[in-house]
């Protein structure tokens, strides 16, 4: 069995809130990063899966191993589903068992926004925004790996095509594309590509 681990449920429980909504398989069964998390049944689109609290100043993290493990032909198919939830930090505290953390999950999860992004916008923000580094205790895997972090604040700046934060990314918004599936759930495409195929899937039910 595995120890308990916060990060780990939360992460579990908006992968499978996420496969639900959009009627994606899971594929990176194991967990080892080799694949991407999800995938449409027909293969036209995979996510990857993101959370963190709202009210976090850092925010779901963006591993630099994981934007560059892929080829080119799945990243233009690749989007990153962020899940920011109303849960603050020293959930161990708060929700000593895995069960009572999924609870609360399920209780407050009317309130989770949910933001949507290409992978064209996860390699600049990752190239813009300063890395930080986490030991890697993995077999095959050790020494520190980068990575950085989308708050929730930051997200809302990429949906709303922020001429200041687009500028910092070097990209041009108006090659963006925002759409509303729902109140809580945020989608960005580049120049409109996939967004048929994420309408077509969604289930606001699921929301």
């Amino acid at each position: 069995m595995k120890k308990y681990s916060p990060p780990r449920v939360v992460g579990d429980y908006f992968e499978d809130r996420i496969s639900k909504m959009f009627d994606l398989v899971r594929i990176d069964m194991h967990e080892e990063g080799n694949v991407p998390d999800l995938r449409a049944r027909d293969g036209s689109f995979y996510v990857e899966c993101k959370a963190s609290s709202i009210k976090s100043s850092s925010g779901g993290v963006i591993k630099g191993k994981q934007l560059v493990r892929f080829l080119e032909e799945i990243n233009q198919r690749r989007f990153y589903a962020f899940a920011y939830h109303p849960i603050c930090d020293r959930m161990k505290d708060n929700y000593p068992t895995a069960r009572r953390l999924r609870n609360e999950l399920s209780r407050t999860s009317n309130q989770v926004q949910y933001f949507t992004f290409p992978f064209s916008i996860l390699c600049a923000f990752y190239q813009l925004k300063p890395h930080r580094y986490k030991d890697k205790a993995r077999k095959g895997n050790e020494g520190k790996q980068p990575f950085t972090t989308m708050s929730y604040r930051e997200a809302q700046m990429i949906f709303s095509l922020d001429t200041e934060f687009f500028r910092a990314l070097r990209l041009n918004p108006d090659e963006y594309k925002p759409n509303q599936f729902h109140e809580r759930v945020h989608i960005l495409t580049r120049q409109g590509n996939l967004e048929d195929k994420l309408k077509e899937n969604f289930h606001p039910e699921e929301v």
